[in-house]
């Protein structure tokens, strides 16, 4: 006969039976130890890492689990090291982002920065002087078209890809494409007389890029250029995790970069040289454009702008 006041020392007897025998609960940090972030660190990688420090200890501490960066030489080896899972995390420029996904569909955006104007994406443009009786794309058939730099997310990629992809081949279609030193060099062209239309680019709601530096410093005005095409909005470049990575883990990655900025200004200007409104959270839907660029060959840009760049570069 078993007494009544015996009983809660019996149960308990049982409950740690019943435990022992079973596993430990589960815990994310049981297969995470270190969150590995892959990083491009230029010519100068020693100098590079030394800025990134402040970064990688507010997301060490953010994620409560130790952080490693793990350098690399350019865009390519990047972009490989998180196909082959050698990297959790990385930073990319759009153009590397979308031929990552292209290549292994392993990973996804978490967050990317916005402009000091608030902007979070920006749109590719084709101009021709406001003289030129020129309205539409349409009207450009036989004429010659500057790009900016070759393999420019906004100035060569991304147009190229569009206009492909709505029937125009652009090699049959333009008398003549060929590259300039950038946007701005691409419309000096056109307002020389020495080419029909620019490729440029322009922000979403902002007051930056090349057509308003150029009117800034009164080299054109308002009046000089019409737009007769714009591209679908291109997203600033994200820091991407691996899909295999705990939700947990990529939630605290998520909110930590959220917050950033007035969480640790000093982290944020490490990592972020170029953007300086703070991270937003971003769909993966925004880098279709970049994604419809290198998804056919799957292949990987030769060369692409540092981390965090502007459309300017990229």
């Amino acid at each position: 006969m078993i007494r009544i006041g015996a009983m809660p020392l019996l149960i308990a007897a049982v409950v740690a039976v019943l435990a022992a025998g079973l596993p430990a609960r589960a815990d994310w940090r049981d297969t995470v130890k270190v969150l590995r972030i892959g990083v491009v660190v230029g010519a100068n990688p020693i100098e590079r890492l030394k800025q990134l420090e402040p970064f990688r200890r507010r997301i060490s501490v953010e994620a409560g689990l130790p952080v490693e960066f793990v350098p690399a030489i350019g865009y390519a080896s990047l972009i490989d090291a998180h196909a082959t899972g050698r990297i959790d995390y990385a930073i990319y420029s759009a153009a590397a982002y979308g031929a990552a996904s292209a290549l292994c569909g392993c990973i996804e955006p978490i967050a990317a920065p916005a402009s000091a104007d608030g902007s979070l994406s920006y749109r590719a443009v084709i101009v021709v002087r406001a003289d030129a009786a020129t309205e539409t794309i349409d009207d450009l058939k036989g004429k010659s078209l500057i790009l900016g730099r070759s393999g420019a997310t906004a100035g060569d990629l991304v147009p190229m890809a569009e206009i492909a992809a709505a029937g125009i081949e652009p090699a049959a279609f333009f008398s003549r494409i060929r590259h300039a030193d950038g946007p701005k060099a691409a419309i000096r062209t056109v307002l020389a007389g020495l080419g029909d239309a620019a490729v440029a680019w322009e922000p979403e709601g902002g007051t930056r890029g090349p057509l308003a530096d150029l009117t800034a410093s009164g080299e054109i005005a308002g009046r000089d250029l019409r737009v007769v095409w714009r591209s679908r909005p291109i997203a600033h470049g994200p820091h991407a995790v691996s899909r295999r990575l705990p939700q947990p883990l990529k939630d605290r990655l998520r909110s930590a970069l959220l917050r950033l900025k007035s969480l640790d200004r000093t982290a944020y200007d490490a990592v972020e040289r170029h953007f300086g409104g703070g991270f937003s959270g971003v769909a993966e839907d925004a880098y279709l454009p970049m994604v419809e660029v290198f998804a056919p060959a799957a292949k990987v840009p030769a060369a692409a702008p540092p981390a965090g760049a502007g459309p300017d570069n990229g």
